[in-house]
Formats: C-alpha cells, sequence, structure tokens
C-alpha cells in the first residue's frame, strides 16, 4: 500500500512540475500505513536436513549448525576468534554486535559439538573463509538445489509440490530458528520475563521477529 501511495504521489508531482497542471497532491494528506520488514520464517526439520545436505562444505554446514544452535548473527560468528570461545564452561563472549553491546552467548552441548568439529585453537578466528557473505551465498545455492531435488522427487512421485517449501528461505532465518528452540527447552518464564530474557540474550531492541 506503502509504495502503490508513493507511486501515484509521484504522478501528481510529475504532472504538477513537468507538465504545469495547476494540481494539488491528495496523496500528501493521507496518513501511511506503518511498515514493517519483520520477518518470521522458520525452516521446518525437513527443510534443514535437505539444506545441510546440500552444503558440501564441512566448515560452511557447520557456520549454518551454529548459527541454528547459538541466535548469533552471521557477522557475530564471522568475526568470532578462538580467544571469546569458552569450551569448558560453556560461553561464547561477543565483544561487538549491531547494537554496539557485548554480551555472552551461553552454548548447548550440541554448540559446543559443532565447535570441537572445527579444531578449536588456542587463538585467531574461529572461520577461515575471507568474506563474511560466503556462509549466506553457501546457503542460498544450498536452498536452491534443494527445491530443484523436491520438486523433481514430487515429480516423480506424481505429487504437486508445496509451495512454501524450501522457498523464501534465508540465513537469518536461522537466527529465529533458535530463538524458538530456546524457548522450548523448558524456558517457559512469565512473559514480562520472557521478553527481557530475550531481549539480553540476542542483543535485541525488539522482540518481535
Amino acid at each position: 500500500m506503502v509504495r502503490l501511495l508513493a507511486c501515484l504521489s509521484h504522478v501528481f508531482t510529475v504532472a504538477r512540475l513537468d507538465w504545469g497542471l495547476p494540481l494539488l497532491n491528495p496523496v500528501e494528506s493521507i496518513r501511511k500505513p506503518k511498515v514493517t520488514n519483520a520477518r518470521a520464517r522458520r525452516p521446518s526439520k525437513e527443510e534443514l536436513s535437505q539444506v545441510l545436505a546440500n552444503i558440501t562444505n564441512k566448515e560452511l554446514r557447520l557456520f549454518v549448525l551454529l548459527a541454528t544452535e547459538t541466535a548469533m548473527r552471521r557477522s557475530e560468528l564471522f568475526q568470532l576468534r578462538w580467544e571469546d570461545v569458552d569450551l569448558v564452561r560453556g560461553y561464547v563472549y561477543l565483544r561487538d554486535t549491531k547494537n554496539g553491546e557485548a554480551r555472552v552467548v551461553v552454548t548447548s552441548n550440541a554448540a559446543l559439538e559443532y565447535f570441537a568439529q572445527l579444531i578449536p585453537k588456542s587463538e585467531g578466528r574461529v572461520f577461515r573463509f575471507k568474506h563474511v557473505d560466503t556462509p549466506s551465498k553457501a546457503f542460498a545455492r544450498a536452498v536452491k538445489l534443494s527445491r530443484t531435488q523436491y520438486v523433481g522427487e514430487c515429480g516423480e512421485k506424481g505429487v504437486e509440490p508445496r509451495v512454501c517449501h524450501l522457498t523464501n528461505l534465508r540465513l537469518h532465518d536461522m537466527r529465529h530458528e533458535a530463538t524458538s528452540a530456546f524457548l522450548k527447552r523448558g524456558c517457559l518464564f512469565q512473559r514480562s520475563l520472557q521478553s527481557q530474557v530475550i531481549k539480553r540474550w540476542l542483543c535485541w531492541l525488539d522482540t518481535r521477529i
């Protein structure tokens, strides 16, 4: 709706400035609806399994698994250093986050296993690839390939592919999945306290995803 109103407003502006028509712009007096870009997409277990199967690089696959398990942002995982990973006490210290606040991420047993597979060192970056968008590109390729395979399998079985299966799925959505998993692991606080815990854990300004 907002884009439609902007387009209509532009028509009146062009007519007045370029064509010299004595017109008022009625769109200027219309209250625009609030725009929200929040995503709530979460992968199903089946989708995640299919995507991971098509990420052949072990390091990139572990990156996605850690994003799913810890709710850490892509940039946070990319910049993560071994000096800030405590596998004994089970936490990760994030010095530089999107919101400018340092925070501690308590890791699950699964996350500790993923870190162990990366062969821990005394110092240096955890992940060796050089570009922050490398995991996103690998994830997008895996989603596309998984969707193609899924559609092919449906064709062989003579069934209609589900429109939403393996579509509109991004690496950042793993953060939503991790948040939901966090709540399912018995962290059922009162609603007000639950909101504060999530905001503190994820360093969010808003708990809406």
